[in-house]
């Protein structure tokens, strides 16, 4: 797949499919539409969706591995912000604890059968879904206490620091994946700077708490994601907590809407700043050795070595 069919499928495609979503809820209405207030949560699915299905084709069902359920769990997520669930708190929590239950099922039970203990298993799956249930309770709460704007900008450079630490942990196609919800968030967030209403992202927390909490285990578990810039990158949506009292501080709107994206940058900076260094300092693996005298077709090929990790 060439760069420019990539980045069409991967970034341009998602991105007018979620201000598409976005557009058809009509942000310049009245602010009474009960609605309005969860488009978000379809148009992340879709952007999620649209450039899972463009870059890889549909997924197997039922899922053959943690990337077939990262899809599927997708389509699932928005179900918390349905307007008759999204109103009850004790219902709308249950369910994102299952989803972040079936994200660490799904991730923990190939590695159960043959690399963890059940000790081992049970304490990461614990971890998988305390994550999950901690990045949408942390999203959905602080998105809604800062500029619209600056929280949709703000996320759509923590999904693009995401993908990029995932490109430097040696997986490109999960990375490609997380890049297409960057584009939905950052498609929501232009259209937010005419409308604000678009750019209400806090319905669409579960969306993101499960790919963003999915993609970046899965780069632990299964690429070569440090501990470090994992944690660094769960730890990135507090700086939207960090940015309400200096927004509302700020004399400016429009110094307001950039203090969550600023704040955003340092934790992603460092992550990626860690993925970087690793990933230039780590020394390669040893080629195989290959008898290219009596095997002529050698030099056409890499071994069998795995540049992506499955994904």
């Amino acid at each position: 797949m060439d760069i420019a069919q990539t980045a069409l499928d991967g970034a341009l495609l998602p991105a007018a499919v979620a201000a598409g979503v976005a557009l058809a809820a009509r942000p310049w209405r009245g602010s009474s539409d009960p609605i309005a207030p969860r488009v978000s949560a379809a148009a992340l699915t879709a952007s999620w969706l649209v450039a899972c299905f463009a870059l890889f084709g549909l997924p197997s069902l039922p899922p053959a591995d943690a990337t077939d359920w990262a899809f599927w769990l997708g389509a699932l997520a928005p179900l918390p912000a349905l307007p008759g669930i999204a109103s009850r708190a004790p219902l709308r929590l249950a369910l994102v604890i299952a989803l972040g239950a079936a994200v660490a099922w799904a991730l923990i039970a190939p590695l159960a059968a043959y690399a963890l203990s059940p000790v081992e298993a049970f304490a990461w799956a614990l971890a998988v879904t305390a994550s999950v249930v901690y990045l949408e309770r942390v999203i959905a709460s602080s998105a809604e206490r800062v500029d619209p704007r600056g929280a949709a900008l703000g996320l759509t450079l923590l999904a693009a620091g995401v993908a990029s630490a995932l490109i430097l942990s040696g997986t490109a196609s999960l990375a490609q994946r997380v890049g297409g919800l960057a584009a939905g968030l950052g498609a929501l967030c232009a259209i937010g700077l005419r409308w604000p209403r678009a750019a209400r992202v806090a319905a669409g927390a579960p969306v993101i708490a499960v790919v963003l909490g999915a993609s970046s285990w899965s780069g632990f578990f299964y690429a070569e994601l440090s501990p470090l810039v994992l944690a660094l990158l769960l730890a990135a949506p507090l700086a939207l907590v960090a940015a309400r009292p200096l927004a509302a501080g700020a004399a400016r709107p429009l110094v307001a809407l950039t203090i969550p994206a600023l704040l955003m940058v340092v934790p992603v900076g460092a992550a990626n700043g860690v993925a970087a260094s690793l990933y230039f300092t780590e020394p390669e693996a040893a080629a195989p050795t290959v008898d290219t005298a009596s095997d002529p077709d050698a030099n056409a090929t890499d071994g069998g070595y795995d540049y992506d990790y499955g994904y």
